[in-house]
Formats: structure tokens, C-alpha cells, sequence
């Protein structure tokens, strides 16, 4: 007999897996706890279904008999004959005016009586007569629906829930030539969204699949109908992994649709999300449904919790573009009601950490959309609140607390009164910053070790000891307190402190949804697909050029060096030069993407180049005469220091810091110019291009350049031109967060010992004063004015030793506090000497205040920019390779402080510049130097744009003799500043015509519009 491989047989087996008459396949995936051992799927036809109500009513009648017997017989008592229409049209009302979601999680109410239309998994196996119910639950499928009163159309399977509608499936086989595509193309163009089974909120969720790919969509909108992938996927990309036992898709039906896990994505998953415009009015919904990942992430999660208990840590690595709000959102609403299988409450309280005030308002919206009840969630801002200290104790019920980063230690410490309670903390957003001091005050507040005290034998010596070694102990890993932490790039201390650690030693996220995932699945895009890379050449000239050897005096190379490249990188040449780019690629291109909504970021080194590039950009705009406008962002305060100007960001925008990024969205801004501000965390779809003037490594890079990655509608690409960094580097900064990433060992503690061993070697203290110290701090009488006497004879010995080996030793100390404080959050450390030193040390270095090095400015009025050139170096894709990124523990590098400073003459450090920066520069660039110097000259004589205004002086040759005479002063009067090109132009008369020329067009393209 030949092979069928018809989509009927495809059909087949998807429906029998439903029927439960296939054994699951699949080799493994995360299942629903089935406390209550819920059957499989009855079988049905289209004959049994009402096509007007959208209803199989013998299922829904059957059900409620057999659940509610004494509201039916409340119900049949009051109308009759007439009872089971009238219940069954109250019901397809309610449906049509609250959506099915709602009706079932709330059931209706009419004649005198409430209806339940399902019963959800409860969280305990308490009760019996719950178990009875959810077993009462009545799951039916029909192959081949007709669902339509206006013709024979049918959909391949539907799902039914106690005889409402819940899933439609359009299945399609590869092997007879459809594609999974052709499953939701016959969705948008074949099934008529008017349909009542096809509006929105009747049925939850519409399926497109073949044997390799799942899609969903849960609103039918014609052509602009988007499914989102429910799929595994496949070595950490798109689709699903090759699955050796059958259908790579057939988790669908042994897993996800199985009737428990239906009820689970009912009651604890789909919400109806309201859709608002920036002044907050609603303007629509949108039914949600989990990908695979995030359901996936909750269900391990909540499975490993229920089992293992409180005390553990979670690592979450998922990619923007991940949804991770709503994955924050339904892991905290699970977490709030988890139950072990003791049927014991596993959490307290639920406190989710993050710095985005618009989680907060989102996570409450969502939590309540899917508890479906007010009051849920508490958000607690003031920092040292009697709310926030209440609702945390158990004083104030609270299931679950969101808190700031500010809020958060203050929450640690009330949470420390209640050692008895049981802590889930989520995080959003795991990184570094998090830990140290702060976060071991949260560990100690945490504890459960005790409150360090002692009997009264406990004297001297030993009870310092002993209460070092609770602090100690106060930071390990605490038994009451679980940390759920999401992060899209996990650094070294992020996976350490909350990875999994493997059989190798190293540590993994718990859970992963990869970069490289979320660009395969169109959720964001890949920002290094267009990259065009730039350097910038210069020369510089000393201003005096003789063999006086006061006119060649000697500097600091090193800080010369680095003020020269200041100099130039901050030169309005270069910022003019840079701009005229920017402007141009802005104008040309960036402007008609994204249907011509796209815009633009430029990343500047610091403040001082944002205020310049800004200000050089708006006057680049025109001149090219551009239709938009650029909006500088920037914290504080910024003085030029060529002009002494002061500038804020409200003072150039014309609004308040608060309101930039809401003014930006306007379709006038197209260009955002930032220097710190907006690298992180600005979600602004319609960016797509981004320049950048930067130096960029490792997680910076990735979250800089990753502001381009949103998509949105029309958005097919992005754009970065980079003048500053290697795309080499670039690379190296991206790999290790494309896959997944690891921390390939734990960081040695002995490290501890080497640091506070070299900087004894300093000599300006010994471990006498460390003892003498920690008597003093640890005394349950200490003084600060005791403090203050011990250390102040440490600091003055301390300033009296040589530059270098103050730096090294402040190093050591600095680097001591900063690598103790994260390792004592996840090593409880028996050496109470490191505790001691540790103390010791975090109180020295704040009195251990290097002196600021004096910068040579005057090497800035010596020199003059000689040429200068941006060279195009390559354009095209930076690729990343399918690899595991691997990174590595923190490591020890003896610090030796900075070498004595190598002294030498002003023209050595020009000649040192030019040789390295200088290759590939020509006459031609030192020419359009002084190009842009007498451009600059001659637009400013007085007189110029009436001598020349055509409505005064129409006629060309009148134009020619008047421009003359204003080029002829500007090049005069710029001998005092530039005799060399004066020289040139003088000697050279084909050369100062065509400069002539070239100055002629620029400054009239300012002053006239095009065509005059």
C-alpha cells in the first residue's frame, strides 16, 4: 500500500493525537501540572453545530446539567420550554458584547441565577467536589466545520470548551506542494472576518500549520491579518527542531492543547490588552497570546520553584524582541499563586525590581487582565514608605509589589522582620549595577541566619569574630528568597551571581531566547546587515615653525596626545565635515524609510560633541535646505569652552527634558543627537539609522546599536554608519549575546588575598590597622570620631607616596570592595579577616582622592589643523557566526600605576599625530581646509547678502565683481591667521580661482534658494 502523505493524513494524525488515541512523540517539552488526570478531546460534527449562535449546544447543556443542577432547574423553572434557547441566546450575546475570554472566566448571570461555563485547575488538590468539576469539562473537536449560514466554507479543525468555540486550524502538508504560508494566506484572503465565528473575541486564537511550523493570530483582519510563530525552534533560530519520533510539531497536541493546558492558557495566559495613544486614550484591543518561549520560561520556571522552593536563583536570557513585559507579567501572577505539592503556598509576596515606570502601569493592566480582578498588583514609589513596609510584612495583603531601584533596599530591610515569609523577586533587567553594596544590604535584610547577637560570655576578640561571621553569613545564598532576573545580555557578574551552574563548572542561563531567535522570527531586526564604516585623517601644524627651541616646548605626550585628539574630533571642521554626512544620508535616504517616517540617532563621545554636533546639524539642514529638524539630548549643563557658551537640553529643545522623547515621536524630528542619554532602554520603533561617533565596546555596543532592532510596520532594514569603531570589534562585542551566553568557570575568591596582600606592600598601612579598625567598627559602642582618628594617620601616609604607586594602591583597595561585595552574595566566606579587610577597606577609599591631573591646554593654542579627511573604509554585513558565546570570570591583573610621564617636544607629538593619523591625506584635503576657513571669512564680511541679492543686483557680471572684492578682503584678512594658505594663493593663480569657485557656490547655495 503506497504512502499517504495527503493533508487529510496530516489532519488525521492531528486529531487522534487530540483524541488521545497516538502515544506522545514529541521526546520531552514542559507539560501543565494535570492534578485532576482531565481526558482527551470528544469528536463532533458539523451537524451538531449552531451556525447562527456559534455554539455546539448539546455540549454546553450537557455540561452545565452535569455541573450546575441546581441553576439549571432554577433556570428551566423559570421559562419552560423555552429555557435552553433563551440560555443558549443570553449566552451568544454575552459573547458577542464581552468576547469569549470573558465569558468564560466569569460565566453570566440572568433569570435569578450565576452560570459557570468552565472550571479551572485549582491551585490545591484540597477539594474534591473542584476535582469533580474540572473533570466535568467537556472538550470536543470537528474536522472539517462548516461554520458559514451563507455558503459551504469550511475550517479543517475547531476546538471546542464546553461547547464554545476556542481554536480554528488551517492545516497544510509540505509534501503535497502547500506551505504553512498558504495556511495563513487562507486566512487573510478566504475566511471573511465579518464571519461571526471569525470576530474578534469569539474564537480565541487561529492556527496556521504544517508539519514544521506553527502560527497564530487571534484577530482575522484581510490582508493585514499578523501571525506570530508558537514554535520551539531550531539551533536557537526560527522554526522547530527535526523531531526523531514524528511530526516536528506535534507539541502542539501533546502538549499545548491537551485540556489541562487549554484550561492553564484560558485562566492564567490570554488577556484582551488595551491599545492607547501617547495622551493615554483608548484607541483599541488586542487579544494576547503567548510564543512558545514565554509560556515555556513561566511553565520551567514555576515547575522548578513548585518542586525546589524558595532560596534559588534564576537566570532569564531573552532577546529583545521577546515580549518580556508580558512574560514579566504572567511569571509574577503565577508566582503569586504557586502551591508545592504539599499544596503549601510556595510565596509570599511577589516583588518585581525595575527603573520603568511604564512596566509598572503595564504589569498591573496585564496581571488584572489575566487574575481578572483589581488590586493584584501594588506599586509603592516612596522609598521609605509605611505602605511599602506594611505590604511587604504581611500587614497590608499584598500578592504582588512592584518597587524601584531606589525603593528596593528599604524593601530588603522591612523583608528582614519577617524571616518566617517567603520572597519571589523578579527582575528586569539583571545586570551589575544591581549588586554590590546595595545588593548586599538586600542579602542581609534578607537573612535568616539571625540577628547577630550574643550571650554575655561572648567578649573582646571573639565577638568581634562572631558577629563578622554573621555579616558574612547574611550573604549567601538566603533560603526564603528566589531571584527570577531577565536580561537580554547577561555580563560576567549577572551570570555568576543568578546562571545555573553546569557540570563543567560554568554557568548558563536557565532559560534562552536567543538574538539570533528574534531576528529569524522577524521580532526585531539584525542591525549589523548594513554597516558602513569610516576613519577620520588629520594632520596638524605647529602655529610657529623656526629652530628657537622656545618655540618647540616639551608636554606630557600622553596627555597631549589625548587633548590633540580632543581637539580635533571637536573642531567645527570635523563637525561641519561629519554633519554634511549625517544631513545628507538623513535627506536622501533615511527620511523615505519606513514610509517615510524613519529617523535617526547620533551617538556622540560626550556632552560637549552633542551640543557642536547638534548645533552643526541644524545649521547642515539649512543649508541643504532639509524639511525636518534635530532635537540634542544631553544631562546637565554644557559650557563650550571655545566660547563659553552654556547650554541645556530644554535651552536647545525648546522642552522640558521630560517631554523630549515624546517631542521626538513628532514627524518633524528626524534626527535625535544623544551623548549617554537614550542608549538604553529608548524604544522608539521608527528609528533607522544610527551614526555613530563613539567608541563603543562589549555590552555597550550591543545596547547602543540595538536601539534600531524595533520593528514596525514598513520597516525592512536599518542603517549605521560608524566613524569611530572597527567593525571587528563591533563583532566581538555582539557574538557572545547572539546564541547563548556562558560563564565558562566561577571567579577564584584567592583573588581577595592577592589584592589585599599588594596593597599592605604599599607600606602606608599594616594588618595592626586593620585589627585596630575592626575593634572600633565592629563594637556595639563605636564612634565615628574613633573611626576618623584611626584612618586619617593611614590617608596621610598615603599622600606622601609617589604618583605611581598612590594610584596602584588606591587601585588594589578600590578593586578589594568592588570584587568582595559580589562575591558575598553568592560565597558565604569563613575567613572573617576578609571581612574585616573589606570594611576596613570600603570606608579608606573614600578618603583615598587622587589629585586631578593638570592637562596641558596649552598645547591646544600651539597647533593648527592642517588637513583633515573622512575615508570611507567598507559597507555591507557584519556577520555573526552560529556559536555559543562564552565569556570569561573576572580575573586579577596587578595594578602597577600609570609610568612616569614621557615628556616631549611639541613638534615630536605633531610629527607622532600625523604619522599615525595622517596617512592617505593629500593637498586636495589641506585645500578644503581652507576652503571651509575662508568660507567661513567671507560669508561673515559685512555686506555680502545685499551686495549680492538678486533683487538688487541681478545680473551675473555685477555678481562676479562684487564677490570678488568680499573674497579679496576675507583672504587678506586671514593672513594673520594662516599665512601658509595665503602664500598658496598668492603664488598660485589657477589655485585661487578655482578656490574662488568653490567658495562662490557654497556661500550662494546659503543665500540663495535653489533656482534663483
Amino acid at each position: 500500500m503506497a504512502l499517504d502523505h495527503s493533508e487529510s493524513r496530516f489532519e488525521q494524525d492531528f486529531v487522534e493525537g487530540l483524541a488521545g488515541r497516538k502515544q506522545p512523540k514529541s521526546g520531552g517539552g514542559s507539560t501543565v501540572r494535570d492534578i485532576h488526570g482531565q481526558g482527551g478531546f470528544q469528536v463532533s460534527t458539523s451537524e451538531m453545530y449552531d451556525r447562527v449562535r456559534c455554539l455546539l449546544p448539546n455540549h454546553l447543556i450537557s455540561f452545565l446539567i452535569s455541573t450546575q443542577p441546581k441553576a439549571w432547574a432554577k433556570w428551566n423553572a423559570n421559562l419552560g420550554d423555552k429555557a435552553e434557547a433563551r440560555l443558549l441566546d443570553r449566552i451568544a450575546k454575552a459573547i458577542t458584547e464581552r468576547g469569549t475570554l470573558d465569558v468564560l472566566r466569569k460565566g453570566i448571570d440572568g433569570e435569578g441565577t450565576h452560570l459557570n461555563l468552565v472550571y479551572f485547575s485549582p491551585e490545591t488538590d484540597l477539594n474534591p467536589e473542584a476535582a469533580r468539576l474540572v473533570k466535568a469539562n467537556q472538550f470536543t473537536f470537528i474536522r472539517q466545520l462548516k461554520y458559514s449560514q451563507k455558503n459551504e466554507n469550511s475550517l479543517d479543525v475547531v476546538l471546542f470548551v464546553n461547547g464554545l468555540p476556542v481554536f480554528t486550524f488551517e492545516l497544510k502538508n509540505p509534501l503535497t506542494g502547500q506551505q504553512v504560508g498558504h495556511a495563513m494566506a487562507q486566512y487573510r484572503k478566504d475566511r471573511d472576518p465579518k464571519e461571526p465565528l471569525f470576530k474578534f473575541k469569539r474564537c480565541l486564537a487561529h492556527f496556521a500549520m504544517s508539519p514544521d511550523e506553527i502560527f497564530v493570530t487571534t484577530e482575522l483582519q484581510g490582508d493585514k491579518t499578523f501571525f506570530l510563530p508558537v514554535n520551539r525552534g531550531n539551533n536557537h533560530g526560527a522554526g522547530n527542531e527535526p523531531n526523531p519520533n514524528g511530526y516536528a510539531v506535534s507539541y502542539l497536541w501533546e502538549d499545548w492543547l491537551q485540556p489541562s493546558s487549554i484550561l492553564d492558557l484560558v485562566q492564567r495566559y490570554l488577556f484582551v490588552e488595551e491599545i492607547r495613544d501617547d495622551e493615554g486614550r483608548k484607541t483599541g484591543e488586542k487579544l494576547i497570546f503567548p510564543r512558545f518561549h514565554q509560556r515555556d520560561a513561566v511553565r520551567k520556571l514555576t515547575n522548578h520553584a513548585r518542586h525546589y522552593g524558595p532560596g534559588q536563583q534564576y537566570l532569564i536570557q531573552h532577546s529583545a524582541g521577546s515580549g518580556k513585559s508580558n512574560t514579566i507579567a504572567w511569571l509574577a501572577q503565577r508566582l503569586s499563586t504557586l502551591h508545592d505539592e504539599n499544596n503549601q503556598k510556595v510565596f509570599d509576596t511577589v516583588l518585581i525590581l525595575t527603573d520603568r515606570r511604564a512596566l509598572d502601569k503595564q504589569l498591573r493592566d496585564t496581571v488584572k487582565a489575566v487574575a481578572g480582578s483589581e488590586g493584584v498588583v501594588r506599586t509603592i514609589e516612596k522609598e521609605k514608605s509605611k505602605e511599602l513596609a506594611d505590604a511587604l510584612t504581611g500587614v497590608l495583603p499584598s500578592q504582588i509589589i512592584t518597587v524601584t531601584i531606589q525603593t528596593f533596599p528599604f524593601a530588603m530591610a522591612k523583608m528582614g522582620e519577617r524571616p518566617d515569609r517567603r520572597y519571589a523577586v523578579v527582575i528586569d533587567e539583571a545586570h551589575s549595577g544591581q549588586g554590590g553594596e546595595t545588593n548586599r544590604h538586600m542579602r542581609g535584610a534578607l537573612s535568616v541566619e539571625g540577628d547577630g547577637g550574643f550571650g554575655d560570655d561572648d567578649e573582646g576578640e571573639d565577638a568581634i569574630n562572631r558577629t563578622v561571621e554573621e555579616a558574612q553569613r547574611s550573604r549567601g545564598r538566603l533560603a526564603n528568597v528566589s531571584f527570577f532576573a531577565f536580561t537580554a545580555t547577561p555580563k560576567e557578574k549577572t551570570l555568576e551571581m543568578f546562571g545555573t551552574k553546569n557540570a563543567d563548572g560554568g554557568f548558563d542561563p536557565f532559560h534562552l531566547y536567543s538574538m539570533k531567535q528574534a531576528i529569524e522570527e522577524r521580532f526585531i531586526l539584525d542591525v549589523l546587515k548594513n554597516y558602513t564604516e569610516y576613519n577620520l585623517l588629520f594632520k596638524l601644524a605647529k602655529r610657529i615653525e623656526d629652530d628657537n627651541p622656545e618655540n618647540d616646548p616639551e608636554f606630557d605626550k600622553r596627555k597631549a596626545v589625548s587633548l590633540l585628539r580632543g581637539y580635533v574630533r571637536q573642531h567645527d571642521l570635523t563637525m561641519r565635515m561629519k554633519a554634511r554626512i549625517i544631513v545628507d544620508q538623513v535627506r536622501n535616504h533615511t527620511v523615505r524609510k519606513i514610509d517615510g517616517k524613519g529617523k535617526a540617532m547620533v551617538v556622540c563621545q560626550s556632552r560637549i560633541d552633542a551640543v557642536k554636533m547638534g548645533l552643526a546639524i541644524r545649521a547642515e539642514i539649512g543649508t541643504q535646505h532639509a524639511d525636518f529638524k534635530a532635537m540634542i539630548a544631553f544631562s546637565g549643563e554644557v559650557i563650550l569652552p571655545d566660547t563659553g557658551e552654556v547650554f541645556t537640553e530644554s535651552k536647545l529643545n525648546g522642552v522640558s527634558e521630560a517631554e523630549t522623547a515624546k517631542e521626538f515621536k513628532k514627524s518633524e524630528y528626524r534626527i535625535l543627537v544623544v551623548a549617554e542619554k537614550f542608549q538604553t532602554g529608548f524604544d522608539q520603533p521608527l528609528l533607522h539609522s544610527m551614526f555613530v561617533d563613539k567608541i563603543l565596546s562589549n555590552v555597550n555596543a550591543v545596547q547602543t546599536l540595538s536601539r534600531l532592532n524595533r520593528t514596525a510596520a514598513g520597516k525592512d532594514d536599518t542603517f549605521v554608519l560608524d566613524f569611530v569603531n572597527d567593525g571587528d570589534d563591533i563583532v566581538k562585542a555582539f557574538q557572545p549575546y547572539f546564541v547563548s551566553t556562558q560563564l565558562t568557570e566561577s571567579t577564584d575568591y584567592n583573588q581577595l588575598y592577592d589584592k589585599r596582600r599588594r596593597a599592605l606592600d604599599g607600606g602606608f598601612f599594616t594588618e595592626t590597622d586593620i585589627e585596630a579598625f575592626a575593634r572600633e567598627y565592629f563594637s556595639e559602642t563605636a564612634k565615628l570620631e574613633r573611626v576618623y582618628a584611626l584612618l586619617d594617620p593611614i590617608i596621610g601616609r598615603w599622600i606622601v607616596l609617589p604618583p605611581a604607586d598612590k594610584e596602584s594602591t588606591r587601585s588594589e583597595v578600590v578593586d578589594f570592595v568592588r570584587l568582595y561585595a559580589f562575591l558575598s552574595q553568592i560565597i558565604t566566606f569563613t575567613d572573617v579577616s576578609l571581612e574585616k579587610t573589606y570594611q576596613f577597606f570600603r570606608l579608606l577609599s573614600k578618603k583615598m582622592i587622587l589629585d586631578r591631573e593638570r592637562l596641558p591646554l596649552e598645547v591646544l593654542e600651539a597647533v593648527d589643523l592642517d588637513s583633515l579627511k573622512l575615508r570611507f573604509m567598507s559597507s555591507g554585513s557584519l556577520g555573526l557566526v552560529d556559536e555559543l558565546g562564552r565569556l570569561n570570570p573576572i580575573e586579577d591583573h596587578p595594578h602597577e600605576g600609570r609610568p612616569e610621564s614621557e615628556r616631549e617636544a611639541l613638534s615630536a607629538i605633531v610629527g607622532y599625530l600625523n604619522e599615525t593619523y595622517g596617512a592617505g591625506t593629500t593637498d586636495e584635503d589641506k585645500i578644503r581646509i581652507y576652503k571651509d576657513q575662508l568660507e567661513e571669512t567671507v560669508a561673515l564680511q559685512p555686506g555680502l547678502s545685499t551686495g549680492l541679492d538678486p533683487g538688487v543686483n541681478p545680473a551675473p557680471e555685477t555678481r562676479d565683481s562684487i564677490y570678488a572684492e568680499f573674497f579679496n578682503r576675507a583672504l587678506t584678512e586671514s593672513f594673520a591667521t594662516n599665512s601658509d594658505m595665503y602664500k598658496r594663493m598668492q603664488d598660485n593663480p589657477e589655485l585661487r580661482a578655482l578656490m574662488m569657485q568653490a567658495i562662490r557656490q557654497s556661500i550662494e547655495a546659503r543665500l540663495f534658494t535653489p533656482g534663483t
